[in-house]
Order: C-alpha cells, then structure tokens, then sequence
C-alpha cells in the first residue's frame, strides 16, 4: 500500500541569516509549499503488522539538488531512526526551517542544499496531523467525487488565519500550482502538487 502525505503548508518562509546572505539576499519565500512525504507500507503475515518498506521525502524536488529528493528503502533505511522504537515502523522526518525540505536525520537537513538547510533547533516533535476523513484526496484514478478532483477551502479543517474562504486547489491538475488555498499570492509559484505525484514513482 502506497500512503501520501502531503503537509500542504501555507507558506514557505525562506533562508534567514547566513544562508540567505550566501544567495545574495534571494531568500526564496513564497506562499504555499507543495513538499510531501510518501510510505510504501506492506502487511506482515505473522505479525499481521504494517511494516514501511520505503519512504519517500521530498527535498527541493525538481531543482538543482535533487539528490534529496528520492527513495529510501532496504539499507537506507537505516538513517531514520523510528517514533515506536521498532525498524520498519513509523519514520521520524527533519524539517528544515523555514523551507520545509524533509530528511531522515537532523544531521542530512544540516548538510541539505549545499548546506543552506537547517534543521536546528528544530524542537517540536508531532505525529502527521490528520483531523478528518476530508483530507483524504484519494488517487488519480479515483479522484474526489465532484469538481474534478478540486478541494475547496471551507472542506477541510484549515486554520482560517492561513486559508481564505473560496479557494480551491486542484491536486491533480498539472497546469495548477500550489498556493494553499490563500487569494493573495506572492514569490514563486510553487510546484503543482500533481507533479509531485506522477513523478514519484520515477525516482
């Protein structure tokens, strides 16, 4: 079984401080952020446990340093440690600040694009939040019911200072990028989600 997980946030907030001033001030914010987190789980047969087989993180998918961006599985594995304390369970993911790149290991988001990416301190600890059956987007061949397979703001249970009222997002739409359902966008537009998803099967 493939699982999505697509965190969907608001806004990335770009480098700060050093890793900024390396870019010569090309922070790279922009709203909406379209990283995602992907687990091929299989059921075992004697302990009738899911068990991930690989993970997939996404880490600047699609630019210049896309050697983050890819599978883990087999010995890779490896470089995760596990929030049940069991190999195989459920993976811990660093999340760098401010650009929401995601590792398997505090010390490969410090060393993330050319060493840009920080994940300290990173503090809060979280399982992936998932606050309704809403959230589920279902797959390309079995999209939402209605609309196309688009999701409206008032749909999910969104933070009301983030989303605004009346905005849509198509997840499978190749020509719509990510702007996290907010009417006012700035800086790059982020990458569409759909291709986050046609593609991961590639790498």
């Amino acid at each position: 079984m493939r699982i999505a997980y697509l965190p969907a946030y608001y806004r990335d907030c770009g480098w700060s401080g050093a890793s900024c001033m390396l870019r010569m001030g090309r922070c790279g914010a922009h709203d909406g952020d379209s990283e995602f987190i992907v687990l091929d789980v299989d059921l075992d047969p004697n302990s009738r446990r899911w068990l991930t087989a690989g993970v997939f993180l996404s880490a600047h998918c699609f630019g210049r340093s896309t050697g983050r961006c890819r599978w883990y599985r087999g010995s890779a594995l490896q470089a995760f440690t596990w929030a049940d304390g069991v190999p195989t369970g459920a993976p811990r993911i660093w999340v760098a600040r401010g650009k929401h790149a995601q590792y398997p290991s505090q010390g490969a988001c410090e060393r993330g694009h050319w060493f840009q990416d920080s994940c300290d301190p990173n503090g809060p600890t979280m399982r992936f939040p998932v606050l309704s059956d809403a959230q589920n987007i279902g797959s390309r061949n079995r999209p939402l019911p209605t609309d196309a397979g688009c999701i409206a703001s008032e749909a999910l249970p969104l933070d009301r200072d983030g989303a605004s009222p009346g905005m849509r997002e198509c997840l499978w739409d190749p020509s719509q990028s990510f702007w996290s359902w907010q009417a006012t966008r700035t800086g790059i537009a982020p990458t569409p989600y759909e291709h986050y998803l046609r593609h991961v099967a590639e790498f």
